[in-house]
């Protein structure tokens, strides 16, 4: 039969993952231990499949993975120990999360996309999380942050935008063409209704002129065959 153990039972046992080691005294298994959750924090940050940084309370640096070094394209020896806004800093923030985290106490996941530009001028757009780390005492101590790297989502969003806005201009120029071109044939289509007006009451004075002189003509008749009597 399989042993179940509760949350309770297995949290609440060193051994669930520590065993200290046997036959030494108070101060070596103090040492041995302390390594222990270092060593396990450290590879935690350092295997952690997306970039992570860990900040002190005042902000500055103490870990940087190997993720973090190839999406920021700088490595952990010239970032560590800096203030970690110098070192990332975020458009229209004042602030990284790892400095919010440090200053309100609470766990942040973000929902609005960070963006900058990495050290060669290329631009980079990241949606972050983390939570603030506390001592024994409760009091916050630094911060552990990490992030999904969006950038090709973003720019990709943008190319599309960009198509768009140029699809719209150049939709509403066509449109005002015609538009344009609408007006001028209506405007030549008033020009020949107005020649085709001008033109039928010539032919009326016309046909008028005509009736007149054939009255004319007949009455020149009458008149003539009259005096030939």
């Amino acid at each position: 039969m399989v042993e179940q153990r509760t949350k309770a039972e297995g949290y609440g046992r060193t051994s669930a993952l520590y065993e200290p080691p046997a036959n030494v005294d108070e101060t070596e298994r103090l040492r041995h231990e302390r390594n222990f959750w270092k060593h396990l924090f450290e590879d935690l940050v350092e295997e952690f499949p997306e970039p992570v940084l860990v900040v002190d309370d005042g902000g500055s640096l103490t870990h940087w993975n190997a993720a973090q070094e190839e999406a920021m394209g700088r490595g952990r020896e010239e970032v560590l120990g800096k203030h970690v806004y110098d070192v990332i800093g975020t458009e229209s923030q004042d602030e990284t999360l790892a400095e919010t985290l440090v200053r309100t106490g609470d766990s942040i996941r973000e929902e609005e996309v960070r963006s900058g530009v990495d050290p060669n001028g290329e631009p980079w757009h990241i949606r972050a999380a983390g939570q603030p780390l506390r001592g024994p005492d409760g009091r916050v101590v630094g911060a552990f942050e990490y992030v999904s790297w969006v950038t090709e989502l973003v720019e990709q969003r943008r190319r599309i935008e960009r198509v768009q806005e140029r699809i719209s201009h150049e939709v509403e120029t066509a449109v005002a063409e015609l538009l344009e071109a609408s007006r001028r044939v209506a405007d030549g289509s008033g020009e020949i209704d107005a020649v085709a007006g001008e033109q039928a009451e010539n032919l009326l004075e016309v046909r008028a002129e005509m009736e007149s002189l054939s009255a004319t003509v007949e009455e020149i008749a009458s008149s003539a065959d009259e005096v030939s009597r």
